[in-house]
């Protein structure tokens, strides 16, 4: 083993998270907004997805997956577009 170098690669996630990226800036810029959105996310398609007949075991990842891609959908192209909503939400443009 070489001394003085690191066992962490460059890439990992930890370093992905902990320095300047775009990644990190464009969830801290929705963090808030996204908190907001998730509510209705959930609600929605969990309203739908509990009357089928489909096991738990089907229900929940079906809700996980749909929640956070709709939550990322319409903070990404609809409220991040429009300043008057991400105003009205509560956040703040940070560009």
């Amino acid at each position: 083993m070489a001394t003085g170098s690191s066992w962490r690669s460059s890439a990992s996630p930890a370093n992905t998270l902990t320095r300047d990226a775009p990644l990190r800036a464009y969830l801290a810029e929705a963090s808030l907004l996204i908190y907001v959105l998730h509510q209705l996310a959930i609600v929605l398609p969990g309203y739908l997805i509990i009357q089928t007949t489909a096991p738990v075991a089907v229900k929940l990842p079906l809700l996980l997956a749909s929640s956070i891609a709709l939550t990322f959908v319409v903070y990404h192209f609809g409220v991040r577009r429009s300043p008057a909503l991400v105003t009205a939400l509560g956040g703040r443009r940070t560009r």
